[in-house]
């Protein structure tokens, strides 16, 4: 953790995960409700599963694939 925080890419990888992790858990609660469901099949909670680890795994990969400072 120490080495990402150390150079502006990695902060900015952090706070985008950290960021998309807390308005996951606290803003998508107030738009969706647990009985709420998406495309005629999926509930909310699924749904917000799914577009955290979406989100993430696009951090993920732009991060490791341009800016990892130990290649």
């Amino acid at each position: 953790m120490r080495e990402v925080w150390s150079h502006w890419p990695g902060r900015i990888f952090l706070v985008v995960v950290l960021g998309y992790w807390i308005f996951a858990h606290t803003a998508l609660q107030f738009f969706f409700g647990p009985e709420t469901v998406l495309f005629g099949w999926m509930p909310s909670p699924i749904a917000v599963g799914l577009s955290i680890f979406a989100v993430w795994l696009v951090a993920f990969v732009i991060y490791l694939s341009r800016y990892w400072p130990y290649r």
